[in-house]
């Protein structure tokens, strides 16, 4: 699902070191400690790509523990029931049930809403966005490939939250992931 955008990425991970993603086995561990069902498409992004920087804006959290800073569980901990979040966007519900997966370097909020499943064979949630400069909620896709493919790597994010793309940005692939670890060195 996500060999295309592999292919495209600049990733940026210091010399000597290799990428740590998270596993299936820490996938399950979250959904049992946290009760809840993470998406079919972001299941397969966390394992094949992880979690990180990307455009230099988005960052994307898995539930990796190590650092806990930027571990989805910490984000979901922070941010999830905040009653300032519930007074400013005037949802107390969402707020209370969503799981942040996601924001930008500038504090918009990506979340998943659990009352808005899709999917039969594939579970996916809708993704909303809380946007640092407004009193609502905008809901940008139906599933999280959709998300990173058209939002995170394209541009519907400047579109639909920003009110219009800059005819003079690039859009770039660069990712940068939240966890490395040394290579061993070879024999």
């Amino acid at each position: 699902m996500w060999l295309g955008l592999r292919k495209k990425l600049s990733v940026q991970v210091p010399a000597n070191r290799c990428v740590i993603r998270t596993s299936i086995r820490e996938c399950r561990q979250f959904e049992q400690r946290t009760d809840f069902s993470l998406p079919a498409s972001y299941l397969t992004y966390i394992q094949e790509i992880g979690g990180g920087t990307a455009r230099h804006y988005f960052q994307i959290y898995c539930p990796n523990p190590l650092p806990k800073e930027i571990s989805l569980e910490h984000r979901i901990r922070e941010i999830r029931g905040s009653k300032l979040l519930a007074e400013i966007y005037g949802e107390p519900e969402l707020i209370e049930r969503m799981i942040p997966f996601g924001d930008t370097i500038t504090g918009d909020i990506f979340v998943w809403d659990p009352a808005q499943r899709h999917g039969r064979k594939r579970l996916e949630y809708a993704i909303l966005v809380l946007p640092r400069d407004s009193r609502r909620t905008v809901v940008l896709t139906d599933s999280f490939s959709d998300f990173v493919k058209n939002y995170v790597f394209g541009r519907k994010f400047e579109e639909v939250v920003c009110g219009g793309v800059d005819p003079e940005s690039t859009l770039t692939f660069d990712y940068k992931p939240f966890t490395t670890r040394k290579m061993k060195p070879k024999n």
